[in-house]
């Protein structure tokens, strides 16, 4: 099934995705530096933002409180890396809509900064 979506795409509509993509992850740390949140990792990039949270517990109650708005907040890194277990993992692709973005960026500013 991948490779038949991406065949699809073609080769201009891939590069397309990958910009859009691209663009998705600049809009969501814009809305975060605007929020007063800096991500954890400064590094090259893609589709991906490490967030620190105050605590493993903080990263628990702030997924489970965007699950209960319907929302996919991110891979808690703590379970798969003892070193980041205050860490958050969130991807902004071409699924995401700029609303869902902000509302995310918005309910981490509500967790972040009280």
């Amino acid at each position: 099934a991948l490779a038949m979506t991406l065949s699809s795409y073609g080769k201009s509509g891939f590069i397309n995705l990958a910009f859009n993509n691209i663009h998705k992850t600049i809009y969501f740390r814009k809305k975060l530096l605007e929020l007063g949140i800096k991500p954890e990792f400064n590094n090259p990039h893609y589709n991906e933002t490490v967030i620190k949270l105050a605590s493993s517990e903080h990263v628990k109650k702030f997924l489970n409180k965007a699950r209960s708005k319907n929302i996919i907040a991110g891979l808690n890194l703590g379970q798969f890396y003892q070193n980041l277990n205050s860490h958050l993992l969130i991807a902004t692709t071409e699924l995401h809509e700029d609303e869902e973005i902000t509302q995310l960026a918005t309910l981490l500013g509500e967790e972040i900064n009280g």
